[in-house]
């Protein structure tokens, strides 16, 4: 459950063509959200870091609890895919 481990400081993403990144804390996941916009050519086939989420834990916790499911992508052409395979993450405490 996310409000173990709030998010710090917002979502955010170095790619300079993501226009639009969010986050929603659910009740038992964090939504995270990030659109192109426009006719940026994407970034299928490439390793890309869209975003980093910053969390503040309030104890601690296992971090090989942390998962990322039900990736979903929506192309230039409006096609929606739910399910997307081949997205990781990286989870690693300071």
């Amino acid at each position: 459950k996310t409000a173990a481990a709030p998010v710090k400081g917002g979502v955010k993403s170095s790619l300079k063509d993501i226009g639009t990144i969010f986050s929603k804390d659910m009740t038992d996941h964090l939504l995270v959200g990030a659109t192109m916009v426009g006719t940026k050519t994407g970034y299928s086939g490439k390793s890309v870091t869209v975003c980093t989420v910053t969390f503040t834990a309030a104890k601690d916790f296992d971090l090989s609890t942390l998962r990322m499911d039900g990736v979903s992508t929506v192309a230039a052409d409006q096609t929606y895919t739910e399910n997307v395979s081949g997205w990781h993450f990286a989870a690693k405490s300071n």
